[in-house]
């Protein structure tokens, strides 16, 4: 095809009256790709979030649980053992029902 063919195809294309359908399909694509990529934004952002606040409840916990730990009456002959009456094996307590309720399955 010679530079005046091409040429004078191309004018015969940009002169027509009626312009090219919009792609339907590839809006609707489009769009879906969109709406998509901000759910998963969203869901990303939470997921964040959720796992920031369950690290730091949990790094709570533990710390209360080594301050109450050292905070327990010294019992003759207890050595290294925490006393099961003591005030960290409550915290202890609330820890493990703290972590029972975080770890259970989702509720969606």
């Amino acid at each position: 095809m010679s530079d005046l063919e091409l040429d004078a195809r191309l004018s015969a294309l940009l002169r027509e009256k009626h312009p090219p359908r919009p792609d339907d399909g590839f809006a609707d694509r489009v769009v879906a790709l969109a709406s998509y990529d901000l759910s998963n934004r969203r869901w990303r952002r939470s997921a964040i979030a959720r796992i920031g606040r369950e690290t730091l409840g949990f790094v709570a916990m533990l710390a209360a649980f080594a301050m109450l730990a050292r905070a327990a009456p010294d019992i003759a002959g207890a050595g290294d053992v925490i006393p099961l009456a003591s005030p960290a094996m409550l915290g202890l307590v609330v820890l493990l029902m703290w972590g029972t309720t975080t770890l259970s399955p989702s509720r969606r």
